[in-house]
């Protein structure tokens, strides 16, 4: 399916919380197809591992840094210039 949006460390060696995280993961994919079929202009955008996966942008495991943030964005820039050119955005 598609892997989380930023690595949560106890994820890894809890089970339960791993699971939490799906289901979280899983909702918000669900709501998001159920609004597709009423809008046309929403985007869902899914990049696999945004920070990275060498666990140096985040102080916590959970929330990133400027290094994370940066590589976020970089990610995502792709699919965002394409949405926006889609509308005649440069």
């Amino acid at each position: 399916m598609y892997k989380r949006l930023i690595f949560r460390e106890r994820a890894n060696f809890d089970l339960k919380e791993r699971a939490n995280e799906e289901a979280k993961r899983r909702a918000a994919r669900e709501v998001f197809e159920e609004a597709a079929e009423v809008y046309d202009d929403i985007y869902f955008v899914d990049e696999p591992d945004l920070t990275g996966t060498d666990h140096i942008t985040s102080l916590d495991g959970t929330h990133p840094d400027d290094l994370g943030y940066w590589r976020w964005a970089n990610a995502i820039q792709p699919r965002i210039v394409k949405i926006l050119k889609k509308y005649g955005i440069r």
